[in-house]
């Protein structure tokens, strides 16, 4: 067991570490995501809304319900709320994989009164199928 003026120290950097940890602030909450080009059969290319790089950071991406009528995708940032975060525009383009082709099926869960970040200010009606510029 340390003692002294080692033992001490330790001491407060471990207090130090605690009161760190517990000050930050970190929440995955849901963010917009368009199309950035048509289906390729199974494959669905997609940008995140992941700006504010100070203090949003891309965290994943759903296949929430792939059903016959319909496909539900949601994507996720972090949200680390003890930063301030920067006035910067930024999107991830990540790849999706779908069980079968999208076809006429309807593409939903990019916009909406649940998401939490808003890059492109999509309508909560908005067409998720619709191919859009990933820098709106």
């Amino acid at each position: 067991m340390a003692s002294g003026r080692h033992g001490r120290l330790a001491l407060r950097l471990g207090a130090v570490a605690l009161v760190l940890s517990a000050c930050s602030t970190v929440e995955v909450q849901r963010s917009e995501w368009v199309l950035t080009e048509p289906a390729d059969g199974t494959t669905l290319r997609r940008a995140v809304f992941a700006g504010h790089s100070s203090c949003l950071h891309f965290d994943r991406v759903e296949v929430v319900r792939e059903e016959s009528s319909r496909v539900e995708l949601h994507a996720f940032v972090e949200y680390h709320g003890d930063e301030g975060c920067t006035d910067d525009w930024g999107a991830e383009t990540v790849s999706i994989e779908l069980e079968e082709p999208l076809g006429d099926r309807q593409l939903i869960g990019c916009a909406g009164d649940e998401i939490d970040w808003h890059g492109w200010r999509l309508e909560p009606d908005a067409d998720c199928a619709q191919v859009r510029d990933e820098q709106l």
